[in-house]
């Protein structure tokens, strides 16, 4: 995880009163503003779909299935408990409505249908889960179902929750945030089964600004929530975990996302594809290319608040930034061209266009 020169972890006021945890973080630096027990093991509850999310859409990315694809109700995504559209074995429903029933109403059935349609089983899925939470670095994560109904071993922590978060909206947000900041929709429009859509997410409705993500609730896990603002030309994600009531909850995640939105701002360094060196080797075609930065990379910064000096320096394939001096980041960089291996023909006459030209 990147690390914020305006770091202010818990230093200027207490943001979340109800809750047992939390965070707020920057989504594209991934810099943390706040914090209150954000490395505390406990239950995720339904937010665990943020991750079940990421795994579809990463499929759907890679081209594995189309929105309009049809996916069959196995007898055991229809036996699932808690929130669901009641799927029958046997239903049949497009990919578009499955996802749209996870996002908004927390549906399991359709979270297990998804899974086994994506990866043949829930287990496989979940073995998924639990590979995508190590790429991102994540220690104190560990899923057994696809859904978040209640089950041993099945915990994450708000800090991990976050940049869970922070993934899907990095890599998805476009798929995602038209879906998380409806209010209601429906699916089997035109039949005896329309089922209503609503999200369990109020603050869409009522807070402006507010366009997702994910609530969750179990007795052990208590009230639970991951939403995301954007306001003032920034996004921030707030995490809050084992609140008492809805209305605890809901508060400390505004008093959280109100106070990045109004207190932050991103500096732009580069813009995704911005080439930061060009390169020439005699073995390669072509004998010049370009290493490219390979997303946006902001910094988060209070508002008057002078940054510092910025400054750069390129160690082999990688983009260093300092402030001040000091380190800040580095960004693997890209290469913007498709290379090949120069053949002896084309080396020598490189060599001779060199010497003679």
């Amino acid at each position: 995880m990147f690390a914020c020169p305006y770091y202010i972890c818990n230093a200027e006021v207490e943001l979340v009163l109800n809750s047992k945890s939390a965070i707020l973080i920057e989504p594209t630096t991934e810099s943390i503003v706040y914090t209150k027990n954000a490395h505390e093991k406990r239950s995720p509850a339904s937010m665990t779909k943020i991750m079940s999310l990421k795994i579809i859409f990463d499929c759907y990315k890679d081209g594995k299935f189309k929105m309009e694809d049809l996916v069959t109700t196995s007898e055991y995504a229809s036996s699932m408990g808690g929130s669901q559209i009641f799927l029958s074995v046997g239903e049949q429903m497009i990919v578009e409505d499955l996802i749209k029933s996870i996002i908004i109403a927390s549906a399991n059935d359709a979270c297990v249908a998804m899974a086994e349609f994506t990866y043949g089983s829930e287990e496989a899925f979940v073995e998924q889960m639990n590979k995508e939470a190590k790429n991102l670095g994540l220690t104190n994560t560990n899923f057994v179902n696809c859904t978040g109904l209640p089950t041993n071993n099945h915990y994450t922590t708000a800090h991990d929750m976050a940049l869970i978060a922070c993934s899907l909206l990095n890599n998805h947000a476009d798929e995602v945030l038209p879906i998380s900041s409806r209010y209601d929709d429906y699916i089997r429009e035109g039949t005896e089964k329309q089922f209503w859509l609503v999200n369990t997410n109020k603050l869409v409705r009522f807070v402006e600004g507010i366009d997702g993500l994910k609530t969750g609730w179990t007795v052990e896990a208590g009230y639970c929530l991951t939403a995301t603002m954007c306001k003032n030309d920034i996004r921030f994600v707030a995490v809050a975990m084992g609140a008492e009531t809805p209305q605890k909850r809901n508060s400390d995640i505004v008093n959280m996302l109100q106070y990045g939105v109004s207190n932050y701002e991103i500096v732009s360094l580069y813009n995704k594809d911005d080439s930061v060196k060009e390169v020439e080797d005699i073995l390669s075609r072509p004998n010049k290319y370009h290493l490219v930065v390979p997303k946006d990379i902001n910094i988060l910064k209070r508002k008057g608040v002078d940054l510092g000096e910025v400054s750069t320096k390129i160690n082999k394939n990688e983009l260093e930034i300092y402030i001040d001096d000091k380190f800040f980041q580095s960004v693997k960089l890209e290469i913007k061209e498709v290379l090949s291996k120069a053949n002896f023909l084309e080396i020598f006459l490189e060599i001779i266009g060199q010497m003679f030209g």
